[in-house]
């Protein structure tokens, strides 16, 4: 579970990560469980492209195995260790504002697969 200084976890949140970590712990294809961040009611992540400048976000009602690669923040996201170890741990080449799009893109270079929860949370540099 990666935790940082821009969101804050919720009951909400830790009560669907127990209960999905739990249902899909014999599904090695799940590598990620990643929660949707929103700041202003609007979703940041995870997005739909690789791209920085232009990222187009999930759609707020989306739960469950994406059937497509997104991109999600470390912020709130549980990672299988056998996946990020299978990949290398994550990769020291990047700095860490590119650390998640380019873990998050090796962990789906194969079959991983990553589960969108339920739970937003507020991201957001005010929270402490």
């Amino acid at each position: 579970m990666l935790l940082d200084q821009d969101s804050g976890p919720t009951r909400e949140y830790f009560e669907e990560a127990v209960a999905l970590s739990r249902r899909l712990d014999l599904d090695e294809e799940i590598v990620a469980l990643v929660p949707k961040l929103i700041e202003n009611g609007k979703v940041l992540a995870p997005h739909l492209r690789a791209m920085l400048r232009h990222p187009k976000a999930v759609d707020v009602e989306l739960t469950g195995v994406a059937q497509e690669k997104i991109y999600p923040y470390n912020s709130a996201s549980m990672i299988r260790v056998s996946a990020l170890q299978a990949i290398g741990e994550f990769p020291e080449k990047f700095w860490l504002d590119y650390l998640d799009h380019a873990t998050f893109r090796m962990l789906q270079a194969g079959d991983g697969r990553i589960y969108v929860m339920q739970t937003m949370l507020e991201h957001s540099p005010r929270i402490k």
